[in-house]
């Protein structure tokens, strides 16, 4: 179940989350959707993926970019009976550094929304009413919760949750140090909704790993490409006996009327 909560007024979708680098063209539509729905109003993730002809794939990649950045999170909600309820609340402020919620994605069921397994249950008793988490439940939310302060690498990857420490990692492991700081420094040079810069987490440094590849696989490519044309240019014509004679018949008819011409 989803909850969208707005914290602000407004009449159409605000262009700087249309215009959000920080997502994929995918989160963008989802975010947009969420927040087009009245206020307080719940709705699940299969409502979303039907009416925007998503599937579930995109919807899971859409679903982590969009509480990576600060736009959506895990929210427990307490049941006028005394219970429990997991959901997400889609909000239209980004700020990752200021949600102080986890990012574990459960559904108003307290199942792991995207497939993922979570181990957040909920049981029942016998009359079908979700009870209080169980303490291995709340055990496990516990290690999702968002750290005070990032945890940052040697080039300045910052994982808040301890579900990013392993992707930071890897991008160290595999990545050239130049190119990780300066796809950490793009990152952080993108202001947040807010105005602030951008925290460098793993998803978004990866994301600007890849762009920033593919931008110098194409200019290669360009360059590769004039040069070719460049040596096509330079290449000296091949001589074409038939042509030489024709051109010495018409210089030597031009010289003849030349020198008639002066006679």
């Amino acid at each position: 179940m989803i909850r969208t909560r707005l914290k602000r007024a407004w009449s159409a979708i605000p262009d700087d989350i249309l215009t959000d680098r920080r997502l994929s063209p995918t989160a963008r539509l989802v975010l947009a959707y969420c927040l087009g729905r009245p206020a307080d109003w719940d709705y699940y993730p299969a409502q979303i993926q039907s009416a925007l002809g998503i599937g579930r794939d995109a919807w899971q990649a859409a679903r982590r970019a969009l509480e990576t950045v600060g736009y959506l999170a895990q929210d427990r909600r307490r049941n006028p009976d005394g219970t429990w309820v997991w959901g997400l609340v889609v909000t239209d402020e980004s700020d990752p550094e200021t949600t102080g919620l986890s990012s574990t994605g459960l559904s108003g069921t307290g199942s792991a929304s995207d497939g993922e397994g979570v181990d957040i249950t909920h049981v029942h008793d016998a009359h079908g009413r979700a009870a209080a988490c169980t303490p291995t439940a709340d055990a496990a939310a516990a290690q999702q919760q968002k750290r005070k302060h990032p945890n940052r690498t040697p080039h300045g990857i910052e994982a808040w949750y301890p579900s990013e420490d392993a992707q930071a990692a890897d991008i160290e492991a595999k990545h050239a140090s130049d190119l990780i700081a300066a796809a950490v420094a793009a990152v952080k040079s993108q202001p947040n909704s807010q105005g602030k810069p951008t925290s460098p987490v793993p998803v978004l440094v990866a994301r600007e790993i890849d762009r920033q590849q593919r931008d110098r696989d194409a200019a290669a490519c360009r360059a590769a490409a004039d040069e070719a044309h460049r040596a096509q240019l330079n290449a000296a014509p091949s001589a074409d006996p038939a042509a030489v004679k024709r051109g010495a018949a018409i210089l030597a008819a031009a010289r003849r009327r030349n020198q008639e011409s002066t006679a």
